[in-house]
């Protein structure tokens, strides 16, 4: 039961509290209302203004970001318009090859065309060397593009091509040195007859030999030999049969008269033939043949057919093959019975990963050189269509990158950060409503020690 005394006042601090509350409940929604957002301090809301300090650090990166893209754009859409000019360059120069290759025109007149064209090359190679966006050249053969921050370090780069990134192309250019080797084929010591092929036709050349050499007495030997050719160089001597031939009187010598290849097993293999002389004190010439045959199956063997015809294309000289199939004339030489060298030529490989614009000289002086320079110039146009092909693309994906970078920082804001204005107002009118009404409770509730007087003095 409530009473009245001089004492405590509970129902006037009650009404304080609620009236203090409301009080601090309108100072924050007009705290929110005037700032826009719902964290102000971290007293507000400690989780969430931790997070939207954080936020906001990366909206100012992500502003920066939208900022390099926009330098980005900048630049590429100079290197665009720098492009087009070339490719107009070129369909002038176009049209004038194309005049001065007419025969009904004098010298004089290709001449005065050939100013012309010569007066634009000379504007192209300038267009291409001094396009510049804040001092760095856009269409220099050096400078495969750009590298744009969108504001999230490493993982928020941007590639804007312009010659191009990641074209990796190599050139192997033979220097006119050699590495020698030699090679000595085995039971070949008296003769030798060679060819070039690639017989497991893995790209790199091979190299056959035929030779033999007496045994003593009536006897002899005759020997085919196979160095296969790989990517390292080195050959060596993979294969040998050895076939034993007798005499009916004293050998006196060996000569191979035909050494190539053809289908001796009728299995659609490369097979080996070779045709010799053996000559002796007694029978004089006897000529034979041996078939080295290779199937399918990569089996080899040794047996006599004279019958099948082949094409000879062995040599005692010199000849050229490329024994380790990198594009590039190795020679191989026959130094003397049963010996040959081997010249690998050294190389040097030159790495290029952009796309050099400048134009190749050309000349319209005489038709023929108009009708080269034509060839010339559109390589030269399908290069600047290519190139700029590339930039549009990278001015695309700019302009995308940058409305994504801007809407993700935006949306994010909204979400978690920015209030909702319609709530707060209706927040705030509610708690206006409620302070009001603390306040008449609380004078109210300060008039109750008053009663408590009034009634002593009733009393007494």
């Amino acid at each position: 039961m409530a009473s009245i005394t001089f004492g405590a006042n509970q129902v006037s601090s009650f009404a304080l509290d609620e009236f203090n509350k409301n009080t601090r409940g309108l100072q924050r929604t007009t705290e929110r209302l005037s700032s826009g957002l719902k964290v102000n301090k971290p007293a507000d809301d400690a989780a969430l203004f931790s997070v939207g300090n954080s936020l906001a650090i990366q909206r100012a990166l992500g502003q920066q970001g939208v900022r390099n893209l926009s330098d980005g754009i900048s630049a590429t859409n100079i290197a665009d318009a720098a492009l087009g000019t070339l490719s107009s360059i070129v369909s002038q120069q176009k049209e004038l090859a194309e005049q001065a290759a007419n025969g009904v025109l004098t010298s004089d007149q290709r001449s005065a065309l050939n100013s012309q064209a010569q007066a634009l090359a000379t504007e192209f190679n300038r267009i291409v060397s001094e396009t510049e966006f804040n001092g760095t050249n856009l269409l220099d053969s050096s400078v495969k593009g750009i590298t744009i921050d969108t504001g999230n370090g490493t993982d928020g780069t941007v590639e804007a091509e312009i010659l191009g990134f990641g074209e990796v192309s190599s050139v192997t250019t033979g220097l006119g040195t050699y590495t020698p080797q030699v090679l000595s084929p085995s039971n070949q010591g008296l003769t030798t007859r060679y060819f070039v092929y690639d017989m497991d036709g893995d790209g790199a050349d091979d190299i056959v030999t035929a030779g033999g050499e007496g045994q003593g007495g009536g006897n002899y030997i005759m020997s085919v030999s196979i160095y296969f050719g790989d990517s390292s160089g080195t050959l060596s001597e993979d294969y040998n049969d050895t076939r034993a031939g007798v005499m009916g009187g004293n050998f006196l010598g060996l000569s191979v008269l035909g050494l190539g290849v053809a289908d001796l097993d009728g299995a659609k293999g490369i097979d080996i033939r070779v045709d010799f002389s053996a000559t002796d004190d007694l029978l004089g010439v006897a000529n034979d043949s041996i078939g080295i045959f290779n199937t399918t199956t990569q089996a080899y063997g040794l047996f006599t057919d004279n019958g099948t015809v082949f094409a000879d294309i062995s040599t005692t000289g010199s000849t050229t093959g490329d024994f380790n199939g990198d594009g590039i004339i190795d020679q191989v030489s026959l130094l003397g019975p049963g010996t040959l060298q081997v010249d690998i030529q050294d190389t040097v490989t030159t790495v290029t990963d952009a796309i050099d614009l400048s134009q190749d000289v050309i000349s319209l002086t005489t038709a023929t050189g108009a009708q080269d320079a034509l060839t010339t110039l559109q390589e030269s146009q399908d290069t600047i269509d290519l190139v700029r092909g590339r930039v549009g693309a990278s001015i695309s994906r700019l302009e995308a990158a940058t409305e994504v970078t801007r809407q993700n920082y935006e949306a994010a804001t909204n979400n978690l950060l920015d209030i909702d204005v319609a709530e707060e107002v209706g927040e705030q009118a509610s708690l206006r409503i409620k302070q009001q009404a603390a306040a008449a409770v609380l004078a109210q509730a300060n008039q109750i020690p008053q009663v408590a007087f009034q009634l002593l003095q009733g009393a007494l």
